[in-house]
């Protein structure tokens, strides 16, 4: 196994790591987080990054938001306040900058990814149904028992939406399609068994968005006929 090669499995495996953490722990997290970023350091192919950070405009951009941040501590009075608020928005400058400047994945790889963090996401569901089938239950929130309830019903909906990429890219019906759907129903009804608003709100938006995707993608003829 080449350097190269070895780097990249350390990426993935902690990516895969990373998603299915989201919706499970904030520690895990973190220090896949920082595994992922001294993985990063370890590859030692520094022109290779900032070639790469040059030809992504978005790469600029997080670092420009970054820089402004900095300088905007030039009028702080707080600076425990400024400098812990920084400090904690420095995962969502370098995981960008991370992803930009690293060798991209291939397709299956990424697929790979979005399918972990979906299993991850259906797993906590089951254990929050198990949980209230097993607890007394005062508050309907207090089912999640990972992470916050909205943050909880937030994957949820990105779960759905990775449910249907997967759903519309494949131009055959088979028995993985069944699957992907029955997920999708499964996520859905947990969101309105919970009464999460934030997710039942934003489940609706995409919605309309699948609907839009949908007519957009029939052919002429169908259009056509409808209209």
């Amino acid at each position: 196994m080449t350097r190269e090669l070895f780097h990249h499995k350390v990426y993935l495996f902690g990516t895969m790591v990373l998603v299915a953490s989201m919706p499970l722990s904030h520690f895990s997290m973190g220090l896949t987080s920082f595994i992922l970023f001294l993985n990063w350091i370890a590859e030692w192919n520094w022109k290779d990054k900032w070639n790469n950070l040059k030809a992504n405009k978005e790469g600029l951009i997080f670092a420009g938001l970054f820089v402004a941040c900095l300088l905007g501590l030039v009028k702080t009075e707080n600076w425990a306040f400024a400098s812990h608020n920084l400090l904690s928005k420095l995962p969502l400058f370098f995981a960008p900058i991370v992803v930009i400047t690293t060798k991209p994945f291939t397709k299956k790889e990424l697929d790979w990814i979005l399918n972990t963090f979906v299993v991850s996401t259906a797993f906590c569901c089951v254990c929050s149904v198990i949980y209230w089938l097993t607890h007394t239950v005062s508050n309907i929130r207090e089912i999640s028992i990972f992470i916050d309830h909205i943050r909880f019903s937030l994957c949820i909906d990105l779960s759905i939406t990775f449910c249907f990429y997967f759903l519309t890219r494949s131009r055959q019906w088979h028995w993985l399609n069944w699957m992907y759907l029955a997920v999708m129903v499964f996520f859905v009804g947990y969101l309105f068994f919970a009464q999460t608003l934030t997710g039942i709100v934003i489940l609706a938006v995409l919605c309309v968005v699948f609907l839009f995707y949908a007519l957009i993608s029939m052919p002429s003829g169908w259009i056509r006929a409808v209209s």
